[in-house]
């Protein structure tokens, strides 16, 4: 397959994806599967993505203190997403 009709089927499944108003289900699958490389392995095994709700990224902690002192990272996190998904998709980043 030439480059040309790679980007031409990429820009297809892209316009169907967003058609089908699933885009947001697709950007969460990339989020989840590369988060222990974006966060990091000592932060991926105390903390996992729960989901993306309209822009709300969920990640739950598995300890209070830990919680409470990575609320002072989320900006940062939500600008490095936004970054590699290539558009401000997350809005919020709610520790849990």
């Amino acid at each position: 397959m030439s480059e040309s009709n790679e980007k031409t089927l990429r820009t297809a499944l892209l316009q169907y994806v967003r058609a089908m108003g699933m885009e947001e289900r697709l950007m969460e699958a990339q989020i989840k599967t590369s988060w222990a490389e974006f966060i990091g392995p000592t932060l991926a095994k105390k903390t996992y993505v729960k989901r993306l709700d309209k822009g709300v990224l969920h990640v739950v902690v598995d300890h209070a203190l830990l919680r409470h002192e990575l609320r002072f990272y989320t900006a940062q996190w939500m600008e490095r997403l936004n970054a590699e998904l290539g558009k401000p998709l997350v809005h919020e980043i709610r520790l849990l």
